[in-house]
């Protein structure tokens, strides 16, 4: 059947998700190319039904190293095994702080100084990672 431009026709509407009556806008050979539809009133390419269209390729996931997070928490573990929240000093930008100590920190939780900075600011592990944190101010 030839198609022209204005007249009705059924085709696949991404935004409803159905087969639905649409108005021809373009033809091509005969052809609809591109449709209205009359429900929602998106424009788009003609398909006559869901499965007209190529399938889509998938992204494959990439094999990655071991995560970041995992290494960072099997240290963490490593730090405080055995220890709970009553074996550390809790963590103000008041005290100060030596490297190896165990601190509870009110977010963070608990962690193990990793090292102290010049600048009054010291490196504490703490299970979500590495935080730069300030003391003795």
């Amino acid at each position: 059947m030839d198609y022209s431009a204005g007249q009705d026709c059924d085709a696949w509407c991404n935004k409803c998700k159905m087969v639905l009556r649409h108005v021809i806008h373009a033809v091509v050979e005969g052809k609809p190319v591109r449709v209205e539809c009359k429900t929602c009133r998106g424009i788009h390419r003609f398909k006559a039904s869901q499965t007209a269209t190529a399938p889509r390729r998938t992204r494959t996931a990439r094999r990655a190293a071991a995560p970041k997070e995992d290494k960072t928490l099997l240290e963490w573990e490593r730090l405080t095994e055995g220890k709970t929240l009553d074996d550390g000093r809790r963590y103000t930008i008041f005290e100060t702080f030596e490297a190896g100590e165990f601190v509870v920190h009110i977010k963070f939780g608990l962690g193990v100084v990793k090292t102290v900075q010049a600048s009054r600011k010291v490196e504490i592990h703490f299970k979500d990672g590495v935080k730069t944190l300030v003391h003795s101010r």
